[in-house]
């Protein structure tokens, strides 16, 4: 009887340690099944936020375009179309010796609007010069002809280089055959052909100035060094059919015959070197018979024979891109 309740015992213990192995095992899959679905629980409401997130930035953005096209106003990275690199120039000739103000117009294209991000400006040298005064003189173009110059003689590396300096009344032997010598008083420190001036640019369509008209924007303002494009205050925007008007107004003639000291100043009368002749160095002139020999005796040129034509074409615009859209827009 004592056997089989010492039975009966073991086996309700062995019952009871495998009632308690199966319910902590059951214990621990439910709590690592429900720690797995607070996890993905977690990521999806992480989820959740960051697309609720990005909802709010682009309502936020959506709210403040609207506020914008409420006032009028349209920002240009809004504005559709493909985007194209593309420059607007023009051509403005300065004719020799003028200082009077030039203009040209620069129209947008109907393609799309126009977004300038920088602007330029350069001078074309188109110097050219012709001898005697009878009959048709000939023409022949100078050294810088078709060149481009600076647009502003803060730039000029030349300035007061010169090469010689005779200071005597008559360095020249009686007969001696000079075709153009160099004196200090007949060359030119200065370099042929710089453009100097003011320049406007005027918006005939939404009017607003680029500058004070009062002070017109210096011409050395235009260009970053040698040709460099010089940055604007930031992105210039024009629409379709603008007209821009470029204004110039020279400031200084382009090789002037002035500062410069003549045949009066050396010899005492009249003749070569004659003033308009400074910059015949540069441009590769030579005046003919500027002496004449005759009996041992050696007389200047009275009248200067060669006629100085100091053209260019001061070449300006802006560097950008153009918005290419299509009908409709």
């Amino acid at each position: 009887m004592n056997q089989q309740y010492q039975y009966i015992q073991q086996e309700v213990a062995r019952a009871r340690q495998d009632l308690q192995g199966q319910l902590n095992s059951g214990f621990a899959q439910f709590r690592q099944e429900h720690l797995n679905r607070a996890r993905s629980l977690d990521q999806k409401l992480a989820q959740l936020a960051s697309i609720a997130d990005g909802l709010k930035t682009e309502r936020s953005m959506l709210s403040a375009s609207m506020e914008d096209f409420k006032r009028g106003v349209v920002r240009i990275e809004d504005i559709p179309g493909r985007r194209v690199p593309f420059d607007y120039f023009v051509d403005i000739p300065i004719s020799s010796g003028d200082t009077s103000e030039q203009q040209s117009s620069i129209t947008i294209s109907m393609e799309g609007p126009f977004v300038a991000v920088k602007r330029f400006a350069c001078f074309q040298s188109l110097f050219q010069y012709q001898v005697g005064t009878t009959g048709t003189p000939a023409k022949f173009a100078g050294r810088t002809y078709g060149r481009w110059r600076p647009v502003s003689s803060v730039f000029d590396l030349n300035d007061s280089q010169q090469s010689n300096a005779i200071t005597t009344a008559n360095p020249f032997a009686t007969g001696t055959f000079i075709a153009n010598p160099e004196l200090t008083s007949s060359q030119a420190g200065a370099r042929s052909m710089v453009f100097d001036g003011r320049i406007i640019v005027i918006n005939s369509g939404s009017s607003f100035p680029r500058q004070d008209f009062s002070v017109p924007t210096p011409s050395s303002l235009w260009s970053d060094g040698y040709g460099g494009l010089a940055d604007l205050g930031c992105l210039d925007f024009f629409e379709r059919g603008e007209v821009i008007t470029i204004k110039v107004q020279p400031t200084h003639v382009s090789n002037p015959a002035a500062g410069n000291a003549d045949g009066t100043n050396i010899f005492g009368v009249a003749g070569w070197p004659f003033l308009a002749g400074q910059f015949d160095k540069h441009e590769g002139i030579v005046t003919p018979s500027a002496f004449v020999v005759a009996n041992s005796v050696t007389t200047r040129l009275a009248a200067d024979s060669v006629t100085r034509l100091a053209d260019g074409v001061l070449t300006i615009g802006f560097v950008g891109y153009r918005i290419q859209q299509p009908p409709g827009i």
